[in-house]
């Protein structure tokens, strides 16, 4: 059976929007399984496998994994851990594996809900390639939008912000920068926003996210595609981005407020 694009989006904004609760957090009964892995690495083991049965004690939802494998894995200051799904891989940092146990269980959370949208939505959320869009300032903002609005990584920053405030209930919502991007994500969309249409070979953010669009959906029907550089067609694609983005931006910011204001409320 072939899904045809619309259905695959469809089936993963389905899993994505399903797995959220109240808050928009993945259920608190996964930090059973959080617990546990933080438990057998603070123990000194460095790599072990945890099966479909040991998983679905804290697994609340329909499709769990068949296995997760855990490896500690030198990755430097920036990636704390990581999930892959081509080998169903949790890999956690050195330097996350030393850290406290509270820490550990925030990070380790982040990563357990790209396991649960992966798992939910049939690998869905990773089917599709990334282009390789080079190194220019453009094409790295292009990445970074790309990336802290993706839907999953969202999520992920949902979950892990619940966690971090657990650890700091007495900071302000600026203190949780460094877990939720909301201010960069802001001056991202503003960035787009007052972007303007160069006539040069160089490529525009705008272009760039709409040559990535444009890969995606190639990647699910095998149809190339090309783009209209027009000023017209320009200034059309800039406005739906950040109408697109700015929709986005206010989904996260409800739901990180509304985890912030209940906690420091006592709910």
């Amino acid at each position: 059976m072939i899904l045809s694009e619309r259905e695959i989006r469809s089936m993963v904004s389905e899993c994505v929007s399903r797995i959220l609760e109240a808050h928009g957090a993945i259920d608190d009964k996964l930090e059973g399984l959080a617990s546990q892995i933080v438990d057998r690495l603070q123990n000194g083991e460095d790599s072990f496998s945890l099966s479909e049965s040991e998983l679905a004690d804290y697994y609340p939802y329909k499709n769990c994994p068949q296995e997760l494998n855990i490896v500690v894995s030198p990755m430097g200051i920036k990636k704390l851990a990581t999930f892959s799904p081509s080998t169903s891989t949790l890999k956690v940092s050195k330097i996350a594996a030393m850290c406290n146990r509270d820490f550990m269980i925030e990070v380790i959370m982040h990563e357990l809900t790209h396991i649960v949208n992966n798992s939910e939505s049939n690998n869905g959320l990773f089917k599709t390639s990334q282009p390789n869009l080079g190194d220019s300032k453009e094409e790295e903002i292009s990445k970074k939008i790309s990336y802290l609005f993706d839907p999953s990584e969202i999520a992920a920053r949902v979950t892990q912000f619940k966690y971090a405030l657990k650890r700091n209930k007495d900071k302000k919502l600026e203190y949780f920068e460094s877990v939720t991007h909301m201010s960069y994500m802001k001056k991202l969309i503003e960035l787009v926003e007052n972007e303007e249409l160069l006539y040069t070979d160089d490529w525009t953010v705008v272009e760039l996210l709409l040559y990535g669009r444009a890969w995606k959906k190639a990647s699910l029907d095998g149809k190339d595609r090309e783009l209209n550089t027009s000023y017209e067609n320009f200034e059309g694609a800039k406005r739906a981005i950040v109408k697109k983005l700015t929709k986005v931006y206010n989904d996260f910011h409800q739901k990180i407020c509304k985890i912030y204001y209940d906690m420091k409320n006592g709910g």
